[in-house]
């Protein structure tokens, strides 16, 4: 009744909050957050991701990323389960969905976030060699 008063209104927090959290405890490079935001920014205009929550799809490009780059000293780990709040399993669908995106890339007709992305100011992430890997078409399946 307060914050109507006062006309204050309450939103919900949008993936990269989440991600901020998720990237900083999973101590990931800079390249590998940037990789992350980058997948976001990919299904912003696809109306089916609408239907996961905002911390499932930060935990889910985290997880993504992970994967891409193999990184021998991070995983998804039970820290990351714990804060995320989201096991290997429950991220399974809506990482099947991201990694869809990502195979679609090439022939998206959105072409802003992979101009944006393709910019040395962000790692040239969108062009990077470790999005044509193997891990994703097989997530993609799985």
């Amino acid at each position: 009744e307060i914050l109507g008063k006062l006309e204050f209104k309450l939103g919900s927090a949008g993936p990269l909050v989440f991600l901020r959290r998720l990237s900083r405890l999973a101590k990931v490079t800079p390249e590998m957050h940037t990789m992350a935001k980058f997948f976001l920014e990919v299904v912003l205009h696809d109306h089916l991701f609408l239907q996961y929550p905002s911390s499932l799809q930060a935990a889910a490009v985290t997880y993504l990323t992970i994967k891409i780059f193999e990184s021998p000293n991070i995983n998804w780990s039970s820290v990351l389960e714990n804060v995320g709040g989201y096991t290997e399993d429950d991220l399974k669908s809506c990482v099947k969905r991201f990694a869809k995106s990502v195979l679609r890339i090439p022939t998206n007709k959105q072409r802003a976030a992979v101009d944006k992305y393709s910019s040395s100011r962000f790692s040239r992430v969108a062009t990077h060699r470790n999005l044509k890997k193997d891990i994703i078409k097989q997530l993609a399946q799985s």
